[in-house]
């Protein structure tokens, strides 16, 4: 198939098209600091593990774990999801299944920071609303779980329906929890590092 030639530009108007990289130059260099921070957590020993249980947890999980419910206002993407319904709060979206690991996972990471000096602040407004500090550098992070989507079989009353009233169709999709919990660096794709973690059901 031959492709119809491009139209002529009007006289005057340039054909040359400049591409530009990134103009916000190279990152900056890490600090002494930073790179033996990034040592230190490199050792076995600053490896992070989740608890099998529940115990003794934090006071912002403590409030997490009262505060999770069904959102108010409900997802058609994502039915069922929980989030915490009070502000100030840890910014989690899971589903019901996956509470109990969620809080877990939170629980372990704020005691971890606390471990480390970094201090934790839980916002009560924003985009995402937790954060630690890390060598003066705030970092929002947040955890949440994906949604699995499949392909929709009608069902006997939603093909009458569809040609008893013609604008109700039934669903393209159906959606369901799928396990998969993903811990996030907010806002920070840019650097260029990673910003994703995620972990499956049969993951602890």
């Amino acid at each position: 198939m031959t492709r119809p030639p491009l139209p002529r530009l009007p006289d005057g108007e340039s054909q040359t098209i400049a591409i530009e990289g990134d103009q916000r130059g190279p990152s900056p260099e890490l600090s002494d600091e930073a790179l033996k921070l990034i040592e230190a957590e490199k050792q076995p020993a600053a490896a992070i593990q989740v608890a099998e249980q529940l115990m003794d947890p934090h006071p912002e999980v403590r409030k997490l774990a009262k505060s999770l419910r069904a959102e108010q206002f409900g997802n058609a993407q994502r039915p069922g999801i929980r989030s915490p319904n009070v502000r100030p709060r840890l910014d989690v979206s899971v589903y019901p299944s996956s509470v109990d690991r969620a809080l877990r996972i939170m629980d372990t990471l704020l005691k971890a920071f606390d471990a480390r000096g970094w201090s934790v602040e839980v916002d009560e407004e924003g985009k995402h609303s937790t954060s630690t500090l890390v060598l003066d550098e705030r970092v929002f992070f947040f955890l949440d779980e994906k949604t699995a989507r499949s392909d929709h079989t009608p069902t006997p009353e939603e093909k009458r329906e569809a040609k008893e009233f013609t604008w109700r169709a039934p669903p393209k999709w159906d959606f369901k929890p799928s396990g998969l919990l993903r811990l996030q660096i907010g806002d920070a794709s840019y650097m260029g590092i990673r910003t994703l973690w995620a972990g499956g059901e049969k993951r602890r």
